[in-house]
């Protein structure tokens, strides 16, 4: 009630504050503000606020951390970000929980955490390993599209990338994947297994994910302590899932891919947007630019094609 009469004021004048004890306040154990459950109450502000304001844009950036420290690129990139998105004029909240040694069900936590502010638009979630171009996720978050992932270089790992393309055959038999180009350069590029370590996703998937799977819910009170009664859903998962390979075992799949895999399932797409560059770090850093590593092995295999074609010449 409160909240509802500033806001009416605000819209009318200006509301002063005076630096002075005018009032005192009873606290009784039984006050509303002290007993009232933390996510019905953001809820009721969103939906007083609605009533006077129109709803924005607001961008959760998320990173899980086992410890508490960051590698000093990912600080860099996230400072930048967080400062192009303020002067774009963006809602944004950074979150950054830590310690949890299972990091799907972190992940679990900050979906649902997500799901709970009706405020929130987009979900950003960047592992504090990674090191991105600022003005990449300025061009995702004017995308269509629901779910928009990197792809960079994997650790220990220099010729392979994370998250991989959904590869199709023609009627001729060539291997393509699908793909659509973006105004103002850039290629997005359908996908099959997603790595999560920077992905962009809207609420709207999300909620179609949870209304799809109304069996994988689950409560932990460890999780997220403040919030106790809060009932999960599984995102991600990892396990050993049958994928129906020719040996007839299954085959462990970590939490991203069980995630992408669900969401095919359901007939949902997602998309590599390949034009960013990326820094990966650990001991050393991995750095690369997907769409250049596509276009090179394009390169190099119309290179071999052409020297394969050309006659033998006898000496």
């Amino acid at each position: 009630a409160d909240y509802a009469r500033y806001l009416a004021r605000l819209a009318r004048g200006q509301i002063v504050i005076i630096e002075h004890d005018l009032t005192h306040t009873r606290i009784h154990g039984k006050n509303m503000s002290l007993n009232f459950d933390p996510v019905k109450l953001r809820q009721s502000y969103a939906a007083i606020k609605k009533q006077f304001y129109r709803p924005r844009r607001k961008i959760v950036i998320a990173t899980p951390f086992y410890s508490v420290s960051g590698f000093s690129p990912y600080i860099y990139a996230l400072v930048h970000t967080v400062k192009a998105l303020t002067q774009a004029g963006v809602d944004w909240e950074y979150w950054h929980p830590s310690g949890d040694a299972y990091v799907h069900r972190v992940k679990n936590t900050i979906f649902s955490k997500f799901l709970e502010d009706p405020e929130a638009t987009d979900l950003l979630m960047i592992d504090s390993d990674m090191e991105w171009e600022i003005g990449a996720v300025l061009k995702m978050l004017l995308l269509p599209e629901e779910l928009i992932v990197g792809s960079y270089p994997q650790k220990n790992s220099w010729d392979k990338w994370t998250s991989k393309p959904k590869f199709q055959k023609n009627e001729q038999g060539q291997t393509f994947a699908m793909q659509k180009e973006v105004d103002g350069g850039g290629v997005l590029i359908e996908g099959e297994d997603l790595a999560g370590g920077f992905m962009l996703v809207k609420r709207g998937i999300l909620e179609r994910y949870k209304s799809a799977h109304p069996d994988l819910c689950y409560i932990d009170e460890s999780s997220d302590p403040s919030v106790p009664q809060r009932v999960y859903t599984e995102f991600f998962s990892a396990g050993a899932i049958n994928d129906g390979n020719e040996s007839g075992h299954k085959r462990f799949w970590g939490e991203d891919r069980a995630f992408s895999r669900r969401l095919q399932a359901m007939g949902e797409r997602w998309w590599i947007y390949a034009n960013i560059t990326f820094g990966h770090w650990g001991m050393k850093g991995w750095g690369g630019n997907f769409g250049e590593h596509l276009a090179k092995m394009r390169s190099d295999a119309k290179r071999d094609e052409a020297t394969a074609s050309q006659p033998l010449e006898m000496h």
